[in-house]
């Protein structure tokens, strides 16, 4: 059996390209999958007023989120 010199480098480059491929495809995914959480909770907050966004905002701004209970039992429609 004959060996080239550089075969083991070779192999290396290789191998540590796939490594850094999958590195990056794991990394775009798990940014894609925090940014869809994030569309999905602030249309949560704008639609329904509920969320994390809704409790960041209560907690931040000092006000709470909007409610429909408080009006009605106010006697207001």
């Amino acid at each position: 059996m004959c060996v080239l010199p550089g075969e083991g480098r070779l192999e290396h480059a290789v191998a540590a390209a796939d490594s850094s491929s999958l590195g990056l495809v794991v990394g775009v995914v798990i940014a894609v999958l925090i940014v869809l959480l994030i569309v999905i909770d602030a249309s949560c907050y704008f639609i329904n007023g509920c969320g994390a966004l809704a409790t960041v905002c209560s907690h931040v701004c000092g006000r709470g989120p909007a409610s429909k209970d408080k009006t009605m039992e106010e006697g207001d429609r």
